[in-house]
């Protein structure tokens, strides 16, 4: 699970936007994939102030073949989780949530209240990513980003 947040994290990275004025960038990029006849769709925003990310806000919401939703509870256990070592650390908000087919799980990120202890465990100690590397890591990950 670290692997994939830490995935997550790097990929978030690489988000797209505007400028304006501040010298800050909102970066959004999209991915929309199937994986084990589920569709997945991840969102990623991450916000820049003068080329340096501060936030970063995920969504992967997971729609459910029908043959298995009627598991989709423990879909959601199993989630929950695998968040769980972040759900009380400072800097860090996680969430799942489901409906009839789907399971949506949220998290976000603060950069600034990150103890140094879980941003080296995220991989956001001595990060040299622009906006701009961060965008083109992103669609060279099949993202879209707009």
């Amino acid at each position: 699970m670290k692997k994939f947040i830490t995935y997550l994290c790097v990929l978030s990275l690489a988000l797209v936007g505007c400028k304006n004025k501040n010298n800050s960038e909102t970066l959004k990029c999209s991915m929309e994939k199937e994986e084990a006849s589920n569709n997945i769709v991840q969102t990623l925003e991450a916000s820049f102030e003068q080329d340096k990310v501060i936030s970063i806000n995920m969504k992967i919401q997971t729609l459910l073949n029908e043959k298995y939703v009627p598991y989709i509870d423990s879909f959601v256990t199993q989630m929950e989780e695998q968040f769980s070592n972040y759900k009380d650390k400072k800097g860090i908000t996680s969430n799942v949530y489901q409906d009839e087919s789907s399971v949506t799980i949220s998290i976000s990120f603060n950069i600034n209240n990150l103890d140094e202890e879980t941003k080296n465990e995220l991989g956001f100690i001595d990060t040299n990513d622009t906006y701009k590397n961060a965008k083109k890591s992103l669609e060279k990950s099949g993202y879209t980003c707009k």
